[in-house]
């Protein structure tokens, strides 16, 4: 396994959990108290745990969610794939 590929897929779902943290937050202000829950939302949401101790209520909110569920899979099957490429050619 390639730390510069592995290095690749935590950069690219860190900053799509910031995104989208952000962006929830400001989506449902009333139901996400503060940017860290969005963050912890996103994290849970694009790694495709979902603990649903936060979720969205709004219509808006269910569309991030869904572009953030999406966007998790995404990230994780393409880099994934790369790291699984890179992996077996020894």
């Amino acid at each position: 396994m390639s730390t510069k590929e592995l290095l690749l897929m935590v950069v690219f779902l860190m900053s799509g959990v910031l995104i989208f943290g952000s962006v929830i937050y400001y989506a449902e202000e009333h139901n996400f108290t503060s940017i860290p829950d969005g963050i912890w939302w996103g994290l849970v949401t694009m790694t495709t745990v979902g603990y649903g101790d936060k979720v969205p209520i709004s219509y808006f909110g269910f569309i991030v969610g869904g572009m953030c569920v999406i966007g998790g899979v995404l990230v994780i099957a393409f880099t994934g794939n790369r790291l699984a490429i890179t992996g077996n050619s020894k």
